[in-house]
């Protein structure tokens, strides 16, 4: 019974903060597919990390409940530990977002790699909206809007593409048309052979 409490403890704060923190940075930014086992060491490794910046917090509760209550100690560790998991982890997202230490580096002349893994989740993290036309397997195009009810997929085998309105073009040189009673159209990964984006300009756009 004793080994299975301190089991759950030692799990607790180390591993379930880095798992968090680890969870919150792929869903803020773009990241590469990862094993279990890679994603088992970094969630350690993330744990660590936090425990050591939030070692105050913990020295604070030792000194309060470590000798008087060590059930409340186990508790309120754990409990730090987590919710730190959760602010470091969208600081660290923030920061990787943003490329903040990329920037540093670059004011310093040192060259860096950009920490998105693909174009695909460069464009599409940015959470802009744009008029999209998508060339597909069979050689039609396909425009329409990508906007704030759209959906471009992060996982890394299959790049689909949900577009919430679908526009047409009467003649080669006409403007886009919404098509009457649109739901927007799904196009799959395997169709996808290139896709051009253009800025906002009204409610129709006209080809570039």
């Amino acid at each position: 019974m004793v080994d299975n409490i301190e089991t759950v403890i030692y799990t607790l704060n180390y591993v379930i903060p880095g798992y968090i923190i680890l969870k919150i940075i792929s869903t803020i930014t773009p990241t590469t597919k990862q094993s279990e086992a890679e994603i088992i060491v970094q969630s350690i490794g993330f744990s660590i990390l936090n425990n050591a910046i939030w070692s105050f917090a913990f020295s604070l509760i030792k000194n309060n409940f470590y000798k008087t209550n060590i059930v409340l100690f186990n508790f309120f560790t754990s409990l730090i530990f987590i919710l730190s998991g959760v602010v470091t982890g969208t600081v660290i997202a923030l920061l990787k977002k943003y490329n903040v230490l990329g920037k540093m580096l670059n004011i310093l002349k040192i060259e860096t790699t950009n920490p998105i893994p693909t174009a695909w989740d460069y464009v599409f993290s940015k959470y802009e909206s744009y008029w999209i036309e998508i060339e597909v397997s069979s050689g039609k195009q396909i425009r329409g809007l990508f906007s704030n009810m759209s959906y471009a997929s992060s996982e890394y085998d299959n790049r689909d593409i949900y577009l919430e309105e679908l526009y047409e073009k009467k003649s080669e040189n006409s403007v886009w048309e919404k098509v009457e009673r649109t739901k927007g159209v799904w196009i799959s990964s395997s169709d996808i052979k290139h896709i051009k984006f253009y800025e906002l300009e009204g409610d129709e756009q006209n080809d570039e």
